[in-house]
């Protein structure tokens, strides 16, 4: 019996094994009990081990794959409405960015609607590159808030050569969780 109690092992493949615990350790309570070989009853014996789990962090994963066929002179039009947002670790996220990472053109702009949620979005091309920084009023919303959020941003452009560098936009989402399984961000 001794080298099989040795040998029980733990694993788990709950991505937030700590999540429904207030705890990170798990106390595991051992009896055994023996056969009465001295006649004198049976008698059994009760040890405690603690396992302590160091949770990862899981980053936000945003899978995107819309296509906008944008025509100049038109008004702003949504760029992804199919966009989704997992997080298999956390249930809110403290801000994103969307970035029109290659073929910005001065003119170009990402609108995040007004939200009822409270999340917002401010636009800013100072890097070169245009930049919509979403945050949340209170710090942190729900990953379906900033889901709804993302679904509804808007590509405009008031350039009357939107062409000028590129006949494409290449836009990079990210968002950063809010850390509620305390694994880091």
């Amino acid at each position: 019996y001794n080298a099989a109690l040795k040998s029980i092992t733990y694993h788990t493949t709950n991505e937030d094994p700590t999540q429904n615990n207030n705890s990170r350790d798990l106390t595991l309570t051992w009896e055994v009990t023996d056969a009465n070989s001295d006649g004198a009853g049976p008698g059994s014996s009760t040890v405690t081990s603690t396992i302590t789990i160091t949770p990862l962090s899981d980053v936000p994963v945003v899978t995107a794959g819309g296509t906008l066929f944008y025509t100049e002179n038109n008004g702003a039009a949504v760029i992804d409405a199919g966009i989704t947002l997992t997080d298999d670790d956390d249930t809110h996220l403290v801000s994103g960015t969307v970035t029109i990472s290659n073929g910005n053109t001065s003119g170009d702009t990402l609108i995040l609607p007004t939200q009822p949620s409270g999340i917002s979005g401010t636009y800013s091309t100072s890097t070169g590159t245009g930049v919509l920084t979403i945050t949340h009023l209170t710090g942190s919303a729900t990953i379906p808030n900033y889901n709804a959020a993302l679904k509804s941003i808007t590509y405009h452009s008031t350039s009357e050569d939107p062409t000028a560098i590129s006949t494409n936009r290449e836009i990079t989402w990210s968002v950063t969780d809010a850390n509620s399984d305390g694994a880091g961000p």
